[in-house]
């Protein structure tokens, strides 16, 4: 018997993908011409909510908003009834919610080893008509975050954070401790859920590569019509895999707290109890976790469970909930299907037992009103009294379109005890008497089915649509005419919904945290050859990329640019010399390893390899396995026999050779630098030892910031641009002239500094140690000695001198050789080519302490030495890497070298590591099995 049907629509934030698009690709008036003989060809688009930055000193705004349209029928199924009877409800509503949240945050340097930071924000929300609590055109403006916090780098790696204030804080997957604030009622938005920052916070944080201890004590921001006062205090210890995996527990008190508890009437007959300040004395213990990528025949398997225990011996609780979940993709089907088996229980207040077994969900992730409204309760079901089993089945047409099934299995835990917050206590007829039932009588409560489709439109912004449809099986059917309205009855509830969210949860705040403007194209739609750049005889004149150009190294045009820089700029040769090419083996695992599977760093979902690629905006890989090539591929400008920009990969080639050169006792890295090259006794490299220099552990009056037009760097473009200057140029010409003029600041030594002019300043002491430019030094050192297919080039300035720093071009095999020399200890094709000693010093490492000190969130525990990358994982990978997702990276433990070009819309390889660097991992343990 149907009775009633629910409807739900929600159109989230469609004006704000119009705004987050003109912020985000807002450039600087003025383009500034720049040279690629010089660190980076252009000065990125300023940041549109970077408000105020220098060295020591950050500010960026941050901004969210949302339009919300519900309409609804039989809500919660009819059996949102409150026990305590202090609400109206209206299960039928219909209405209009808004909010809008800026705010802004800062972060300042106070010594190379301690900070300080913070965050301010406020949320504006409305509720236009009547929501289904009877709460309708109201709304508030109230403070979500407003927190200031310290840093600071302790003995051993360890690091220390505290803050104190208004702030979001989640502890494991958020199953207890998620939000920390309340929607609807006087602050209008009932389902929308801004907020989430706690009314009061105060945090204390250990850390240690992939583990974390935080302390904490937190009050929530309740809503001033029901604040029940509640305080909670615990600890949280966290361990973080390295592909996707963790594992904690959580440990919590309810300090104090006026909040009310439901019990069931014995025997589940009469109205249930309700006593205020329950909740205080409640402690909690919560275990968490989700496998890392599993090898072996459990491959294609991923496990999850969330466990807690609840106990308060002041009232005499004993309560339990948890989920698990298991996930199993097959990699050979088309569209690559995920399927996963869910099963969730929340335990309910026996009637029958004096103790109270009713599990408290605290501040979940979640809302009230989230609570068995089909869509939601498909997905998560974190509530009291309830069990669920589920089964989803994911699909993905495209690297972009996911397609999601699920259905759920909903009971009841616990006969005529309290659903939730005492829902489902109401009066039920039988035999022409009334009787008040204390919760739902029958087991079965619903089936849930949920389809959701999403799309990524670009890096920001994505749009999801989905339908949902509840049923709950009848209970007694009263006779006619004595029907009561609180009554629960056989409902089918469909739900349909559609949003398009930009910056899927964050809205414009990566907007925020990027230095440069967001992709608006992605691989295929970039690829030069859709593009049509430089294609004809003459090309248009749109589709023309020249010198001198200011945004030729702009996005999308920078795609063709990588594969086409002898075209742009004067450059110099790296021979390989006149002997044949020494040959590469080949044993080609194409569709194996685009199979394999990988979960990128912070993501619980799966991609795989040849997913990745596009991601990546990868123009080619390579991959050799015990010497043999396993895996090429070549795509947009750039093909077999091209060769493409290395950018910073260049610095791991100059700091190769200078490792040669030490090993061999031709070069001290000892010595000062003065006392190779006098020209720089007055500049800050004038102290420092070569080994300062090779390690970039200098300490410079340089800034490397290029979203800052001001910055040091682009006086160093401009002297190493070697085009024509302008006729009022007064600045330095060449590289060697810029380099005397670097002031020092600081103590060299004390912390790694990622500074391009160390690479320069280097080269130009093994140009003067051994009377050849880099190139040359190249050339007769490595190009010529392992049989290289392609001579390789590097751009110059005004005077010949080459950019060490990054103005490598070569071939992809022939990088693929460097890397093989690397993994074979300076062996290659028979030949001992130098010292093993170089690979062994370069492998070590450098400073641990001092690399953490830069902050690289996606290398912590790594470390820098010789211009090369070290990883420090369990294989002892290491790499060469370049802007825009250029690396050489070398898996010693699987015999494993892989070269990658790319020409990623984002410089940073902080935007690429996420996705590249568990991808090589995986690929690395494919390997292994072979």
């Amino acid at each position: 018997m149907i009775r009633s049907t629910d409807r739900s629509f929600a159109f989230f934030a469609l004006a704000l993908v119009a705004i987050t698009s003109q912020l985000a690709t807002r450039s600087l008036a003025g383009p500034i011409t720049r040279s690629l003989a010089g660190p980076i060809t252009e000065s990125p688009p300023k940041d549109p909510m970077l408000l105020l930055e220098n060295d020591r000193f950050k500010v960026r705004g941050h901004f969210q908003a949302g339009v919300n349209a519900v309409s609804e029928t039989n809500l919660f199924w009819d059996l949102a009834r409150l026990a305590t009877g202090n609400t109206t409800f209206d299960a039928d509503a219909e209405w209009l919610e808004y909010y809008t949240e800026p705010g802004f945050s800062f972060e300042g340097i106070l010594t190379p080893e301690s900070s300080f930071f913070g965050k301010i924000s406020a949320v504006a929300s409305y509720t236009d008509s009547i929501d289904a609590f009877d709460e309708g055109n109201t709304g508030e403006v109230t403070l979500e975050e407003g927190f200031f916090g310290y840093r600071v780098d302790l003995e051993e790696d360890w690091k220390l954070e505290t803050s104190f204030g208004a702030r979001v804080l989640k502890l494991g997957t958020g199953m207890l401790i998620s939000n920390g604030g309340g929607d609807g009622f006087e602050r209008g938005a009932l389902k929308f859920g801004p907020r989430e920052a706690w009314k009061r916070a105060g945090i204390l944080q250990f850390s240690q590569d992939r583990f974390q201890a935080t302390g904490f004590y937190l009050e929530p921001n309740e809503l001033s019509s029901n604040d029940t006062n509640n305080g909670l205090a615990g600890f949280d210890l966290r361990w973080d895999g390295s592909a996707g995996g963790f594992a904690g527990l959580t440990y919590l008190h309810v300090v104090e707290s006026d909040a009310p508890y439901p019990k069931a009437a014995p025997g589940g007959v009469g109205p249930p109890t309700v006593t205020v300040g329950d909740r205080e004395g409640l402690n909690a213990l919560n275990f968490y976790g989700r496998t890392d990528k599993l090898g072996g025949p459990l491959e294609n398997w991923t496990f999850a469970t969330d466990l807690a225990y609840e106990w308060n011996p002041d009232i005499d609780l004993k309560a339990w909930g948890g989920r698990q979940k298991i996930e199993y993709v097959f990699p050979d089907l088309p569209w690559r299907p995920t399927l996963g088996y869910s099963y969730q229980i929340f335990s309910g207040d026996d009637p029958n037992t004096p103790t109270q077994e009713r599990f408290d969900p605290l501040y979940y992730n979640g809302s009230p009103s989230a609570w068995a409204s089909g869509s939601k309760s498909a997905m998560v079901f974190i509530n009291s009294n309830v069990q669920t089993h589920g089964v989803s089945l994911r699909v993905s047409p495209t690297p972009k379109d996911t397609l999601t099934l699920r259905y759920s299995h909903v009971r009841v835990d616990e006969l005529r005890s309290p659903v939730q917050f005492g829902q489902a206590t109401r009066t039920q007829f039988s035999g022409g008497l009334s009787t008040v039932v204390t919760g739902v009588t029958e087991p079965h409560l619903s089936d849930d089915l949920f389809l959701e489709y999403s799309r990524i439109i670009n890096p920001n912004t994505y749009l999801t649509a989905g339908f949902s449809a509840s049923r709950m099986l009848p209970e007694e059917m009263p006779p006619i005419g004595q029907e009561d309205s609180s009554m629960s009855s056989s409902t089918t509830s469909p739900h349909f919904f559609i949003s398009c969210i930009t910056g899927a949860a964050w809205a414009l705040t990566l907007c925020a945290a990027s230095a440069e403007a967001p992709a608006q194209l992605d691989a295929i739609e970039s690829d030069p050859k859709t593009l049509g750049w430089m294609e004809g005889f003459p090309p248009p004149p749109d589709k023309t990329i020249v010198q001198p150009d200011s945004n030729y190294f702009s996005f999308p045009k920078l795609r063709w640019t990588v594969c086409h820089f002898r075209e742009l700029l004067p450059t110099k040769q790296v021979s390989r010399g006149l002997g044949a090419p020494a040959p590469l083996e080949t044993s080609l695992l194409h569709e194996e390893i685009d199979e394999v599977t990988f979960s990128p760093l912070g993501s619980e979902d799966t991609m795989t390899w040849e997913e990745s690629l596009g991601a990546n905006y990868t123009d080619g890989m390579l991959i050799l396995h015990k010497g043999k090539i396993v895996y090429e591929r070549y795509f947009g400008a750039f093909r077999e026999d091209g060769k493409h920009g290395a950018m910073s990969m260049t610095k791991s080639m100059v700091g190769l050779l200078a490792e040669i050169l030490v090993a061999e006792g031709e070069l001290d890295e000892d010595a000062l630098v003065s006392t190779i090259v006098p020209e720089l006794e007055r500049t800050a490299f004038g102290d420092a030892t070569v080994r300062q220099v090779m390690d970039m552990t200098t300490g410079l009056d340089y800034s490397e910031n290029y979203s800052d037009p001001e910055a040091d760097v682009w006086i160093y473009n401009a002297a190493a641009n070697p085009l024509p200057k302008p006729a009022d140029y007064e600045g330095p010409r060449t590289y060697y002239e810029y380099l005397q003029t670097v002031a020092k600041e600081g103590d060299h030594g004390e912390a790694f500094g990622y500074k391009t002019i160390n690479t320069d300043a280097l080269g130009w002491i093994l140009a003067r140690t051994t009377g050849k430019s880099v190139a040359e030094l190249l050339s007769d050192r490595i190009w010529r000695r392992i049989g290289a297919e392609q001579d390789a080039y590097m751009t110059v300035d005004s005077i010949g001198v080459p950019f060490a720093g990054g103005g490598l071009s070569a071939g992809l095999r022939d990088l693929g050789r460097v890397g093989q020399l690397m993994l074979n200890g300076g062996n290659f094709n028979g030949r001992s080519l130098f010292p093993t000693a170089v690979v062994e010093s370069i492998r070590q490492g450098g400073d641990r302490e001092g690399f953490a000190k830069a902050g690289y969130k996606t290398l912590e525990g790594g470390s820098y030495k010789s211009m090369w990358w070290l990883f420090h994982n369990d294989h002892g990978a290491y790499a060469a890497r370049g802007v825009h997702g250029q690396t050489i990276y070398v898996d010693p433990k699987a015999e494993m070298v892989l070269v990658r070009f790319a020409s990623h819309p984002q410089a940073k390889n902080a935007y690429i590591d996420p996705t590249s660097l568990p991808a090589y991992e995986a690929v690395a343990k494919f390997l292994l099995t072979k």
